[in-house]
């Protein structure tokens, strides 16, 4: 269960391969589905190698609401999803999980409209409970539909329930662009970036004198990226970003180029394959990291890769086979962390 920009982009090249969407009215359009599937885990405390990592098999079931209205003087999309996880031997490991996003926009000259956005994620159970919170306005200029450029401030609170002080607040700002070569072919710019207030003091470098009064944690974010989209035959993005974390605490500091591959795939026999990748190359000038738990909080943070084989039974039914597997490697004040986790799992969905 991964309620992830990852899965947001799976899900979405699944309803263009396979999902059908259902109409309400001339102007409003929606999709449900239920899935629920049986499965093992590997790592399902999300440790670290070393850490006494149990395999487990669980049980799951996620639900998913997404939806458009449009007219003539506002569009609004929205989507919801729900995930249980229901671990067999160790019920510490149990998780619920939810997202949600939200986008109103409002046309207001010629080519430039205005609107608001936000999303929201959170989870309960396990070991890394959080809550992250995004809005945001934004203006955007749509050029005949080919390019359409979008700039965006807002801010940002992200609630770390399992430590505290990795808690933080910040005010962002961000754009994208996405430019449409042809029916087939579009590129696409992205950035954000913003200062972090923690709730936390800046952890001083042990190899100097630490000042009488240690400063708030105060961290900066600069992420900028370019990427490809294919919709044809086959359905691919590519993209490739690169992120620089810089801090004014010790060993919290690091670089990171970041390459991401999604791709929709027809098969033989009327199945379909789902595959989503990341690979991470990321440095870390004070040649620690000490905050290495909390980037097990989202797998976006780590190289990946997923699988998902899908197959409909029925007008409304899919049978599904999915597995990926995480992984990271960090350097410690003392110890390297490696962290590696695997999942699969079988099940069905149901779609309307």
């Amino acid at each position: 269960m991964r309620l992830s920009a990852h899965a947001a982009t799976l899900g979405l090249l699944g309803l263009a391969l396979i999902f059908p969407q259902i109409s309400r009215a001339a102007d409003a359009h929606g999709a449900l589905r239920l899935s629920t599937s049986a499965g093992a885990d590997t790592n399902p405390a999300r440790t670290f190698q070393g850490s006494g990592t149990q395999p487990d098999g669980f049980l799951s079931a996620v639900g998913s609401a997404q939806g458009e209205y449009l007219n003539a003087w506002a569009q609004f999309i929205g989507s919801y999803e729900l995930g249980i996880r229901k671990f067999f031997s160790h019920s510490s490991n149990d998780l619920v999980a939810q997202s949600a996003n939200g986008e109103l926009l409002f046309p207001v000259a010629g080519p430039w409209s205005a609107g608001v956005e936000a999303r929201a994620k959170d989870r309960r159970g396990g070991g890394q409970e959080y809550t992250d919170l995004v809005g945001s306005a934004f203006i955007e200029l749509s050029l005949n539909r080919d390019l359409v450029i979008r700039a965006r401030g807002g801010g940002h609170r992200f609630i770390y329930r399992s430590y505290f002080p990795y808690s933080f607040k910040s005010t962002e700002l961000g754009f994208r662009a996405r430019y449409r070569i042809n029916n087939r072919h579009s590129a696409f710019l992205f950035g954000e970036g913003g200062p972090r207030l923690f709730n936390a003091t800046a952890e001083p470098n042990p190899t100097t004198e630490a000042p009488a009064d240690l400063p708030p944690r105060e961290d900066f974010v600069l992420v900028a990226g370019i990427g490809y989209r294919y919709r044809g035959p086959v359905s691919l993005i590519f993209s490739y970003s690169y992120g620089r974390f810089t801090s004014n605490s010790f060993g919290q500091t690091a670089f990171r180029h970041r390459v991401t591959a999604t791709a929709g795939i027809r098969l033989p026999l009327h199945w379909s394959l789902l595959v989503d990748g990341t690979l991470q190359f990321t440095t870390f000038p004070d040649k620690v990291f000490s905050s290495p738990t909390l980037l097990l909080v989202d797998d976006e943070n780590l190289n990946s890769l997923s699988l998902k084989f899908v197959h409909p039974l029925s007008a409304h039914w899919d049978f599904e086979v999915h597995a990926g597997v995480y992984h990271a490697r960090l350097p410690g004040q003392v110890v390297t962390y490696e962290y590696l986790r695997a999942v699969a799992g079988i099940g069905v969905t149901w779609r309307l």
